[in-house]
């Protein structure tokens, strides 16, 4: 929610003043609704785990695993978003998959280089996804939107998804090569 408030008012000028205090009404209700569910989780204690009992070599091997998988999905979805921006539900899909990709390199070997792009795909990716879901919700919403806002937000939605694109075109091939998978590419 609050991303969406935020993405919605780089637009305030050109929108109804009424849908943003609506919105920030709804993120009022949501977070006094959550409210008593954040407080008993932040009171509740942490488990306790028996790290003695952890093999490292087997863990290490484990980690390898999910990281030969995460790279494997990835590197499936890459060329099927890098050829066609329409695909909204494949760029959220690659966003979830290169976030859990680089979690497992973070705690395999991974390099800062790796981290360091994975971590530039994902906000790329995130900051795609977050116009998908404002223009979603303004052509949803009950409020007249003019569509120059709805342009405007699809304008810089191409502009990220062209970032994001510069980012993987330059360094997709050394990441995904480290497992040993040479992805396709197309534009």
């Amino acid at each position: 929610m609050d991303t969406l408030i935020q993405t919605i008012r780089t637009e305030k000028a050109s929108l109804p003043a009424e849908l943003l205090r609506s919105l920030e009404n709804e993120r009022s209700d949501l977070a006094a609704t959550t409210r008593p569910s954040i407080l008993a989780f932040a009171a509740a204690k942490a488990p306790h785990m028996d790290t003695s009992r952890i093999n490292p070599k087997r863990l290490a091997r484990r980690v390898r695993n999910q990281e030969d998988g995460q790279l494997q999905v990835v590197s499936t979805l890459l060329p099927e978003v890098t050829g066609d921006e329409s695909k909204v539900k494949e760029l959220h899909t690659l966003r979830k998959e290169v976030k859990k990709l680089r979690y497992v390199k973070e705690l395999g070997d991974g390099s800062s280089s790796e981290l360091k792009v994975l971590t530039e795909w994902q906000e790329a990716l995130g900051a795609v996804h977050d116009l998908d879901v404002a223009v979603d919700y303004l052509k949803a919403s009950r409020w007249r939107v003019p569509e120059s806002v709805l342009e405007d937000l699809r304008h810089k939605r191409h502009s990220r998804y062209v970032h994001f694109l510069g980012i993987g075109l330059e360094s997709h091939e050394r990441i995904l090569s480290v497992g040993a998978i040479s992805p396709k590419t197309s534009r």
